[in-house]
């Protein structure tokens, strides 16, 4: 899998050491899961999709993960965040157009970044 190495990239990228991670479109949870990073973020991955979820949720609890990382189902359209609460949004492609504009309110203030990635990429 992909997902250590795309962890560490993004992380890197982002400049943010720790904090809330949402995942959004987490698809199989491996991306998810390794974006806990020895506890340096709090992971929640969330998905249109309850087979995804299901599939995200059976990763993380092999990993011995739960309550470190999480998975969810989104509605596709409100994300279930406080403003300012987020430091690290991944953002699945697809799911941009529904989604920018939440970032913006949910960001933390100076401690936020968040990766848009592609459909091809491991998630």
């Amino acid at each position: 899998s992909n997902a250590e190495p795309l962890s560490t990239a993004i992380q890197d990228a982002s400049g943010i050491s720790g904090g809330l991670a949402v995942h959004l479109g987490c698809g199989d949870g491996r991306l998810t899961a390794a974006l806990h990073d020895d506890g340096r973020f709090l992971v929640q991955g969330l998905d249109v999709d309850a087979e995804d979820v299901a599939a995200a949720r059976e990763h993380i609890r092999g990993l011995g993960l739960t309550g470190q990382v999480s998975a969810d189902i989104f509605d596709g359209d409100r994300l279930p965040y406080a403003d300012n609460l987020v430091n690290l949004l991944i953002l699945l492609y697809s799911m941009r157009k529904r989604s920018i504009n939440w970032a913006v309110r949910s960001s933390a203030p100076g401690r936020f970044s968040f990766a848009l990635l592609s459909k091809g990429s491991s998630h």
